[in-house]
């Protein structure tokens, strides 16, 4: 019988190899059940497709998935929602780039900034709701800036509000 199998992950690199094994489990005997890895190949005339091989489509961006997580903080120490995590996904670079993450007050003034290292793949940075001097920043509305960089003529900048309450 064929088998058709569909499942939805991100791929962050292009060329990205799939290992698959299959085992057959049918008469309940699944823990016995020996793996049979799948190699690349025609395996049959009813799909055009014969490797394990994915692609990266042309028009992904370099930075995805961008969030803060929870969207309003409160950093008053209680332990709740002290602290933000600022996520995003980076495709399309082979080396570690530098990802800046800046947070603004609505009248344009830097509060706080860091520079990050990052990968290819899922990344976060940390902001507790305090400025650069460490002072733990007013309630109100703030601009989250990210900005990676890929090559020296490719860079991605994304912003999110972000709110300070207590």
């Amino acid at each position: 019988p064929l088998v058709v199998a569909r499942f939805r992950a991100p791929v962050f690199t292009n060329g990205t190899t799939l290992r698959i094994a299959v085992r057959d489990g049918r008469n309940g005997t699944l823990a016995n059940a020996l793996w049979q890895d799948i190699e690349s190949g025609d395996a049959t005339s009813l799909s055009t497709a014969n490797t394990l091989t994915i692609g990266v489509p042309l028009d992904t961006q370099l930075l995805n998935d961008f969030r803060i997580v929870p969207s309003t903080i409160t950093p008053n120490g209680d332990g709740l929602n002290d602290q933000a995590v600022i996520g995003f996904s980076v495709f399309k670079i082979s080396v570690p780039r530098q990802a800046d993450v800046s947070i603004y007050s609505l009248n344009g003034r830097l509060v706080w900034q860091s520079a990050e290292a990052v990968e290819i793949g899922r990344e976060g940075v940390v902001w507790g709701g305090i400025d650069d001097n460490g002072d733990i920043v007013a309630p109100g509305l703030y601009i989250c800036r990210l900005k990676v960089e890929a090559d020296a003529n490719v860079s991605s900048v994304r912003t999110r509000v972000i709110a300070v309450a207590y």
